[in-house]
């Protein structure tokens, strides 16, 4: 009887064990999208802001950023409550002030010096999350998500129609395409064709400009792949 009712402890000690490695494993994942919403809102503000500035009569724009930059605030609290990682905590405290700033550039008048303002902080926590997703092992690399590539993309083309560092950022375009011809290798022949459309208009000539067209392309995109 000794033996059974050992067993029997045993048994449910290690069925709790399995039960509470599946609930971190689920919490870190969590955490894990969280984080890369925030990457992904960061950059996608700084897009619309940048569009914005040069199409300021554009309502439906000025509503989504007040939309994103609550969604980014949600995912910032959802990390910060249940994350156990003292860097990504530290990281976090660090990168409010930047949280911060967005919302009071977009609370504002649509002014020229804002752009770079909303670029550096938007990288900020850009870079921050980045760091946060590295110390919970995760490898963008890895990942055959192309949301954020995408987004990364908008951002740094946005940028240079701004003539904000343009030299820069077309490396950081050509970066970018450079990991999504990678993550793509082995996707369908309708997503090839579409990235290959994209990718064509990307590396056109300097002096066209065309972010209507390449948002709708990027918006493509995003949604054949999402999962």
């Amino acid at each position: 009887m000794l033996i059974i009712k050992k067993i029997f402890f045993t048994t449910l000690a290690i069925i709790s064990i399995v039960h509470t490695i599946e609930a971190s494993t689920n919490e870190d994942i969590k955490i894990i999208e969280a984080t890369k919403n925030i990457e992904y809102l960061s950059q996608n503000i700084a897009k619309e802001y940048l569009y914005l500035y040069q199409n300021p009569k554009r309502i439906e724009t000025k509503t989504k950023l007040q939309n994103e930059i609550k969604e980014l605030e949600d995912n910032f609290r959802f990390v910060a409550k249940n994350t156990n990682n003292i860097d990504s905590k530290n990281i976090l405290d660090y990168l409010s002030y930047s949280k911060d700033q967005i919302k009071e550039i977009l609370s504002a008048d649509i002014k020229s010096e804002n752009r770079e303002f909303i670029l550096d902080h938007t990288e900020a926590l850009s870079e921050g999350a980045q760091s946060i997703l590295i110390s919970y092992n995760y490898d963008p690399l890895k990942d055959k998500d192309i949301k954020i590539n995408l987004a990364n993309i908008s951002k740094f083309y946005m940028a240079i129609n701004a003539n904000i560092n343009p030299t820069a950022n077309r490396n950081n375009i050509q970066n970018e395409i450079k990991i999504i011809d990678t993550k793509l290798i082995n996707s369908s022949t309708e997503l090839k064709g579409s990235w290959h459309i994209l990718k064509n208009l990307l590396n056109a000539k300097e002096d066209q400009f065309i972010p209507n067209i390449i948002s709708i392309l990027i918006k493509n995109l995003e949604n054949m792949t999402k999962i």
